[in-house]
């Protein structure tokens, strides 16, 4: 390749931080490439721009044609400013420098000498990825550091939970909503089960809401927030417990007394199995979530229209034979409306079965995948996320141990800072 004629593609980049930090601009940058290509006699072929994006990864643009562009053989030769503006991550550079290798191309970078061209270029791209990787570990450590320290001053990096809201930007019992907190506890310690509590409140509109679950009822029954702690990472293989982070709406006591009586009434659940399916079955899986919805959506309608007819029956008692035949059909309805309940129950479990099972999935998928896949698995859990089918900590479950984990991480992050105008300095 050293004799050929060099055709080169220029990359420049830069993100707010990096101009800040190092002073020099996308056009400063192209300057100064544009005057090296003419001293090194290489003909430019194009220049690639990616602006106010990050390198740590190579999802990028134009990035990511530049290399459709060095597998064309358009350009032979990359020309950069600095090793960083291509990647700051070791696995990065390495498939990298395999991918130049396997096309007949070459790096030069004009300010740390990095290039590929000798085997002390190569050694100098790596000793230089190794301290931007080493950059980014230590920003990422910093940013845990003052995760810390805001939780400890009940800054919560989630959205606040029913029962709470932001004071200064810091979770306080909300004065309006606390009292149906309390009142959940209240009634669980009576005896009432999630479903039953669920039932209270949909025909009592507590707080205008007919959308009550027994889903909803058990997350609150087991926040920890409510007893004035927080959890971070909670499913993670090294969660972190903060005791009194905010001032708590239920003593902890009760909250403990409420996790015993959970374990008294807990039911059998189906785990400790792996699932394995296809596409063609994840697809009917998902039709079938779908489906399931719906039915559900119409339970209340069918209960509606079961009272509406034990009604009917009560104002007609003088008519005996009409009386017996509406018996008749309540009887068949009041065994339809147990069947009911019994495929709602069922779906229920079978549709966090299915969830389960697509967890594992999905990380499979992004551990034995190819990248296009994992692109796949990483968006379709995003959109589980925003569909409220996967809490953070499912896909903090999900990434943990694989190669997309920093990528979740990052969305969960800026996903969690988004609630509230969560803007303040750690």
């Amino acid at each position: 390749m050293n004799e050929e004629k060099k055709i080169a593609g220029i990359y420049k980049r830069v993100s707010t931080l990096d101009q800040k930090r190092e002073g020099f601009s996308l056009p400063e940058q192209e300057e100064k490439l544009r005057e090296f290509c003419k001293f090194k006699g290489y003909e430019i072929y194009k220049v690639y721009e990616d602006a106010g994006i990050s390198a740590k990864n190579d999802k990028r643009p134009a990035y990511q044609e530049m290399m459709q562009d060095v597998k064309d053989k358009k350009i032979n030769v990359i020309v950069a400013f600095k090793l960083d503006r291509l990647t700051r991550s070791v696995y990065d550079i390495e498939k990298l420098m395999k991918f130049v290798n396997d096309y007949e191309c070459d790096i030069d970078c004009m300010a740390d000498e990095s290039n590929t061209t000798t085997s002390n270029g190569r050694m100098v791209m790596r000793i230089m990825t190794s301290v931007s990787q080493n950059e980014i570990e230590k920003c990422s450590e910093r940013t845990k550091f003052g995760m810390v320290g805001a939780i400890k001053s009940g800054h919560i990096p989630n959205r606040a939970p029913l029962g709470f809201t932001r004071d200064n930007k810091k979770l306080v019992p909300d004065p309006l909503t606390k009292d149906v907190i309390i009142r959940v506890f209240d009634l669980y310690l009576e005896g009432k089960s999630h479903q039953t509590i669920a039932n209270i409140f949909n025909k009592e509109k507590v707080l205008g809401k007919t959308n009550w679950y027994d889903s909803t009822i058990q997350k609150i029954l087991s926040n920890e927030l409510y007893k004035g702690d927080f959890v971070n990472g909670k499913r993670t293989k090294h969660p972190t417990y903060y005791e009194n982070v905010v001032e708590p709406i239920v003593s902890k006591e009760k909250w403990n007394n409420c996790q015993s009586q959970k374990l008294k009434t807990a039911k059998p659940t189906i785990s400790g199995k792996e699932v394995k399916i296809d596409k063609d079955t994840y697809d009917t899986l998902n039709n079938f979530m779908h489906t399931s919805k719906r039915v559900i959506k119409d339970m209340p309608r069918n209960q509606a229209l079961f009272k509406e007819l034990t009604d009917y029956t009560k104002s007609y008692k003088d008519l005996e034979q009409e009386r017996d035949n509406i018996k008749v059909e309540v009887k068949l309805l009041e065994n339809k409306n147990k069947e009911l309940q019994r495929d709602y129950d069922n779906l229920f479990d079978l549709l966090k079965t299915i969830l389960q099972a697509l967890k594992k999935f999905f990380k499979r998928l992004l551990k034995i995948g190819t990248e296009n896949d994992k692109d796949n698995v990483v968006d379709e859990i995003k959109e589980y996320h925003k569909n409220n089918l996967y809490d953070n900590e499912d896909l903090h479950d999900i990434a943990d141990n694989t190669t997309r984990e920093e990528e979740i991480n990052d969305y969960l992050y800026t996903k969690n800072y988004d609630y509230d105008d969560r803007d303040f300095e750690i």
